[in-house]
């Protein structure tokens, strides 16, 4: 978003184009219209029946409803926020993490009506004693539709922040780091007789973004 305009960032470019991670006056937005969410939703569905026909070529095998609380906690001796995360419906923990950003890339798609964040975090799992006495600086409730493959997962989310009516619709793909990291092992390892896929996850990983970002 341009921050002058309050719209979507417009540059003089025909093609995908990444930008300087010190570009000013822009902040990537992570929401789209109910309607778009709508239309993933319905995309994503039909991948998912697609994939349970024989022969199919599609490789989408699973799939979750999810309705979660994220809980935030300051504690001393952490920059970070830690993030403890909790099943709505049986109220079980699904995890309790700290999570650090590595860095950034954004990228403008100008032929597409959404662009792409390519993030890279580190999610380390944390012991729950120490919020013992500690109360949630905030707290936000996610409805989660979760859309797995063998080296993805893309997640459609409805998330409410506090305080605030209007509901956040968010698109993200995660990439198998564990698998990923198997794949770049195999590459390096010259007496393997595995063939590395690490190149081809990579590929895949990408044309997704921007198949969804073009569907958008």
């Amino acid at each position: 978003m341009d921050n002058n305009t309050k719209e979507r960032l417009w540059l003089p470019v025909q093609s995908e184009t990444v930008l300087q991670p010190n570009f000013k006056g822009i902040r990537f937005v992570s929401d789209m219209t109910m309607d778009q969410h709508c239309r993933f939703n319905q995309l994503l569905n039909e991948l998912v029946r697609e994939g349970d026909k024989p022969n199919a070529k599609c490789a989408f095998f699973s799939y979750r409803h999810i309705h979660q609380i994220d809980s935030f906690y300051q504690v001393p001796g952490h920059k970070e926020k830690l993030r403890l995360s909790t099943d709505k419906i049986n109220n079980n923990v699904i995890n309790f993490i700290k999570k650090i950003n590595i860095g950034h890339l954004n990228v403008y798609l100008p032929n597409s009506p959404l662009d792409l964040r390519i993030s890279i975090n580190i999610e380390e799992q944390m012991d729950q004693s120490l919020i013992k006495d500690n109360k949630a600086t905030y707290e936000r409730q996610k409805d989660r539709l979760s859309y797995k493959t063998h080296a993805l997962q893309i997640d459609l989310t409805q998330v409410q922040e506090p305080n605030n009516d209007k509901k956040i619709h968010e698109l993200e793909i995660e990439l198998d780091a564990k698998l990923l990291y198997h794949e770049k092992l195999k590459l390096k390892d010259k007496q393997s007789h595995e063939q590395s896929q690490y190149y081809n996850i990579l590929t895949l990983f990408m044309n997704s973004l921007r198949m969804l970002a073009r569907k958008g």
